[in-house]
């Protein structure tokens, strides 16, 4: 399952600048030894969606083969949206590597999602945004008498979660099964990382010329492309003059997720030829 570009970068950004202070503690004069980062792969970095709140764990392992331990690492991640609220503070450590032997550590995020303002959190499941992004990383080396610290600020790009919602009006038409009469209205979208395999309210709506309107509701798991088909519920009147005369049409397609809503509405001109 793809992650969402936001959580994947922050990770990315968060090993690298390890990487960095490293690399610069590593040529140091006081250093007389090696140091080796292994990387996880994407694979490794794992997240979940539960109880209202992301959660990202990236592993990384540092082979420290020097004559000194490394102390005291520590990231600090801020993350702010468009308005300049924050949405993410995390605090990971202190963590240590001690000389001699490999250690595995690992960056720690969570974002809380019933914190968030509910416009925000409709632009991250809907809509994407772009955020800003503030990571330090501090650490001691040579029985703590070098400390070293590096900060970096970023813009980082949220991609939407629940996507091209689509009412497939051209194969929409009267249907009865036999107890009810309906209007069956194919629907469709697509939905992308930790909203896959979660449950999403879709609501569709039907109206006609003569002021009837119906709705019907399901709940409908996400996955990586939705395509079911709707029946709203019509009166025996309007089902037989649907499939005499043609009229107007109209429809919505609604889906609710985390108590947010996006909406399409379609017209078309209904004909039974």
């Amino acid at each position: 399952m793809k992650m969402p570009l936001v959580v994947t970068r922050i990770a990315i950004v968060a090993i690298k600048l390890l990487v960095a202070l490293i690399v610069v503690l590593s040529i140091l004069p006081l250093i007389m030894g090696n140091l080796h980062l292994g990387l996880g792969s994407e694979e490794d970095i794992e997240w979940a969606y539960e109880d209202g709140s992301l959660r990202l764990t990236a592993p990384f392992t540092v082979d420290n083969r020097g004559f000194f331990d490394i102390n005291g690492v520590t990231v600090d991640i801020e993350m702010r949206d468009q308005g300049g609220g924050t949405l993410i503070e995390s605090y990971g450590g202190p963590m240590s590597a001690p000389a001699g032997r490999e250690t595995e550590l690992q960056v720690d995020i969570e974002l809380d999602l019933d914190d968030l303002p509910l416009e925000t959190l409709r632009e991250m499941v809907f809509e994407g945004t772009s955020m800003d992004l503030s990571i330090s990383i501090s650490a001691r080396y040579t029985m703590d008498l070098i400390r070293f610290g590096a900060d970096i600020v970023s813009d980082m790009e949220w991609e939407a979660m629940l996507v091209d919602l689509d009412l497939w009006t051209e194969e929409a038409a009267p249907y009865y099964d036999g107890a009810q009469c309906s209007m069956r209205i194919p629907y469709s979208f697509f939905s992308r990382g930790w909203v896959q395999g979660e449950p999403v309210l879709v609501t569709v709506t039907f109206s006609d010329s003569y002021g009837y309107q119906g709705e019907f509701q399901e709940l409908v798991g996400a996955n990586d492309f939705v395509n079911r088909e709707a029946y709203v519920p019509i009166p025996q009147e309007t089902y037989d003059r649907l499939t005499m005369t043609g009229e107007e049409l109209n429809a919505t397609l609604s889906l609710t997720f985390l108590d947010c809503t996006d909406t399409v509405q379609e017209n078309w001109w209904w004909s039974p030829w």
